[in-house]
C-alpha cells in the first residue's frame, strides 16, 4: 500500500513536471496580471474529494486529479484520485494554472511513510515557523525546471498532507506563499472523512 502511494506521488510529480514543460512551451510572453495578493475577503466553498474536504476561497478553482493506477471505465478514462487535489487562483483551465498561484494537496494515512523529495529541487532552503492548526510542520522551498515551490508536510492525528505551493515561475512571483491568507484558509480547513 505504501509503495503504491509513493508510486502515485512520483507519477504525480512527473506529470506536474511534464505539464510545466508543456505550459512553458505554450506560454509565449509573460503572465499579464497573474497571481497578485489574495483578497481573502470572499466566501469560501467546501469541496469534498470523498476522502477529505477543503475550503476553496473565492477566485480559486478546483481541478480534480486523475488516478493513473485506478481501473479505467468503459470509455477508457481513469477515475478521479480522491487523495489528491489541485487548486489554482484565477485559472480558466489546468494548463492555465501553471503560471498562476496554485497549490496541490496530497492526502496520506497516518501510517504511510512519506518521502521528502528534496533531491529533485535546486536552491533548497528550509521553511521556518510553519504551523497549521497549531501543529508545527516541516517544509522547504526549492526550484525545479524554473518553477519554485514551497513543499510543506503536515501530520495531524488522523491523516498526513503534503502541500506543493507554486510561489514563482522563472523568477516571477505568483503572489502567494504558505503565509498567504487564502493558502492558510485552504491548509487549515482540511478535514479527513
Amino acid at each position: 500500500m505504501e509503495v503504491l502511494k509513493m508510486k502515485k506521488k512520483i507519477v504525480a510529480i512527473i506529470a506536474v513536471l511534464c505539464a510545466a514543460v508543456l505550459a512553458l512551451a505554450a506560454c509565449g510572453g509573460g503572465n499579464s496580471g497573474g497571481g497578485g495578493n489574495s483578497g481573502g475577503g470572499g466566501k469560501a466553498e467546501t469541496y469534498d474529494t470523498g476522502v477529505f474536504t477543503v475550503s476553496v476561497p473565492s477566485g480559486w478553482k478546483v481541478f480534480p486529479q486523475t488516478d493513473m493506477f485506478g481501473e479505467k471505465d468503459e470509455q477508457g478514462n481513469y477515475p478521479v484520485d480522491p487523495e489528491t487535489i489541485f487548486l489554482a487562483k484565477g485559472a480558466s483551465s489546468e494548463m492555465d494554472a501553471y503560471g498562476k498561484a496554485n497549490i496541490r494537496i496530497y492526502w496520506y494515512t497516518p501510517e504511510t511513510t512519506v518521502m521528502e523529495l528534496r533531491s529533485i529541487y535546486d536552491d533548497v532552503t528550509d521553511l521556518e515557523g510553519v504551523t497549521i492548526n497549531g501543529i508545527a510542520c516541516t517544509g522547504f522551498r526549492g526550484t525545479s525546471l524554473g518553477y519554485t515551490y514551497e513543499i510543506i508536510h503536515y501530520k495531524a492525528d488522523n491523516a498526513q498532507y503534503d502541500f506543493n505551493i507554486l510561489v514563482a515561475v522563472d523568477g516571477k512571483e505568483t503572489g502567494v506563499t504558505w503565509e498567504d491568507p487564502d493558502i492558510k484558509t485552504i491548509m487549515e480547513s482540511l478535514v479527513t472523512k
